[in-house]
């Protein structure tokens, strides 16, 4: 009966371990992306779906015809105030400190939500997208009109990605490692038995 308690317990702790493992936070590239005027949108940014979060945004515009100023994004804001959405990013310069008032920004909209899995999502032209402009209030409601503003794309792109492999957490290793020693003092018990 001990056997079968110690093989029981092992089987749930092999559950809880697959089931313990961080989700991964995934790497996203911009492919193809190119403004309406011509200009190149290229770069990653990191995206978490389990906290609908953007991090490591790294998005640089050329300068173009309409939009004369090379600009590179580095934060992720809440569009329109809001929450993050896996369906878009909006990003401005790294001097954002929560008033987006005349930042530069940039806003993508993805044809499907961006999740944890990877993959490759289309970037569409919904809501103007892709969109260079600047904004015209502090949570980028509205555009400045008396800055260049380069709506849609003649190649919107897509952003792809491969996964990131989970990492445990530290809790997972300890369960792993109990599970290892109640197997280890099963057999260590069963060798006692029989010699006796």
């Amino acid at each position: 009966m001990g056997v079968r308690l110690i093989s029981g317990g092992l089987v749930l702790a092999s559950v809880l371990l697959a089931g313990a493992a961080r989700a991964a936070v995934v790497d996203w590239s911009l492919q193809g992306v190119i403004l309406s005027d011509g200009t190149a949108v290229t770069g990653t940014f990191d995206f978490d779906a389990s906290t609908n979060g953007y991090s490591n945004v790294d998005i640089a515009v050329a300068s173009g015809p309409n939009y004369p100023n090379a600009t590179n994004f580095t934060v992720s804001i809440p569009v329109n105030g809001g929450n993050n959405e896996p369906y878009w990013i909006e990003a401005v310069p790294g001097t954002y400190a929560g008033d987006a008032t005349g930042l530069e920004q940039i806003f993508l909209v993805f044809a499907s939500p961006l999740t944890d899995a990877g993959g490759t999502v289309a970037i569409i032209s919904e809501y103007g997208s892709p969109q260079l402009n600047t904004c015209g209030d502090p949570v980028c409601r509205t555009v400045d009109p008396d800055f260049p503003d380069v709506e849609g794309g003649s190649n919107q792109g897509v952003v792809t990605t491969e996964p990131q492999a989970g990492v445990p957490e530290p809790a997972t290793w300890a369960l792993m490692l109990s599970g290892f020693g109640l197997a280890g003092a099963a057999l260590r018990r069963r060798r006692t038995m029989v010699a006796a």
